[in-house]
């Protein structure tokens, strides 16, 4: 007799649902919340984002921000992975970016530990914002370039145009101001 156990083999199966409309999904999951009873205009709310293999995170995230703007909230996306990335603000920046997560794709600030001012998006993390045509106030419309950013519409020159200026700055379409911070 042998001294190690009878072995035999085993093909579990789960069953794997697919959702195939991830941003109608997540918004019919989040109006049986009743959130607008809770959530008021112009309040912030924090979006947590993991690292734990979800698949279309960066679309699940997007569908939340969008429903919570919807409810006039202010929604930015924090980081939630613990020791991953070094547990260093830019080594959970990379996996998130990894994930296809960026300020631009998610439509929201991501905020990063000592990155968060009441009353703003956060500072600028990665690549670059700009505020084209400032009014007096500083007020004008935010912009982004850098490697997270797209160059332009596969084979669309008159999106792409619409989209991005002649010297490849992302338009937001939102309007902000940068401060001394």
């Amino acid at each position: 007799m042998s001294e190690y156990p009878e072995i035999f083999r085993i093909r579990q199966k789960f069953d794997r649902p697919v959702v195939e409309d991830i941003p109608s999904e997540v918004a019919s999951e989040l109006s049986r919340l009743n959130l607008d009873t809770t959530i008021q205009p112009g309040q912030s709310v924090a979006i947590t984002a993991g690292s734990r293999g979800i698949a279309n995170i960066h679309i699940i995230i997007k569908s939340i921000v969008d429903h919570l703007k919807g409810l006039g909230a202010e929604p930015f996306v924090v980081p939630a992975m613990g020791s991953h990335g070094g547990a260093t603000a830019e080594g959970q920046q990379g996996i998130v970016e990894g994930y296809g997560m960026t300020e631009t794709t998610a439509g929201a600030a991501i905020g990063y530990p000592g990155n968060n001012k009441i009353g703003t998006v956060g500072k600028t993390f990665v690549g670059e914002i700009r505020i084209d045509n400032p009014n007096e106030k500083g007020e004008g419309e935010i912009q982004f370039r850098g490697r997270h950013i797209m160059k332009g519409y596969y084979n669309n020159p008159e999106a792409t145009a619409d989209t991005m200026t002649e010297d490849g700055w992302l338009k937001s379409g939102d309007l902000g101001k940068k401060d001394s911070d």
